[in-house]
């Protein structure tokens, strides 16, 4: 691997980030040429209280950001955040969710199709039409 610049790391796998992250993963690959990893089978990233969980992730190191396209669920102190399509930035820690977003916390339910995230005041903007379902049943669109 190392004429083409590439790390392959099976097992449980951990990399430790420079900005404080951490990944875990069943699988990795590196390729040093264009600094992004692969990732596969029980991925998780935690950043802070934040946890990232997907099954395939691609980090850019480039950019520091990553994203997925199999489904993945983003869990902090106030919510759960499940998609079909997300990416993440660790710096500024935001994320963007595309495609059967749901959102969940104590006082309501979202759904809609495009949310960004901000992980530093825990707020969500809706760009997409939403529903939104409160805790009481009362509904918003």
């Amino acid at each position: 691997f190392e004429a083409r610049n590439m790390i392959v790391a099976e097992g449980s796998v951990r990399v430790l980030m420079p900005g404080g992250q951490q990944l875990s993963a069943n699988r990795i690959e590196y390729y040093g040429d264009t600094k992004t990893t692969e990732l596969f089978g029980d991925i998780t990233l935690l950043d802070g209280s934040m946890t990232l969980t997907t099954n395939r992730l691609t980090w850019r190191r480039t950019g520091s950001y990553g994203y997925y396209v199999g489904g993945g669920m983003l869990q902090d102190p106030s919510n759960q955040l499940y998609s079909r399509r997300g990416y993440y930035y660790s710096e500024p820690k935001v994320a963007r969710f595309t495609e059967d977003v749901r959102l969940f916390s104590a006082d309501y339910r979202v759904r809609t199709d495009t949310l960004d995230y901000d992980m530093g005041p825990r707020r969500a903007r809706f760009v997409a039409p939403t529903w939104m379902f409160g805790a009481d049943g009362g509904v918003s669109y």
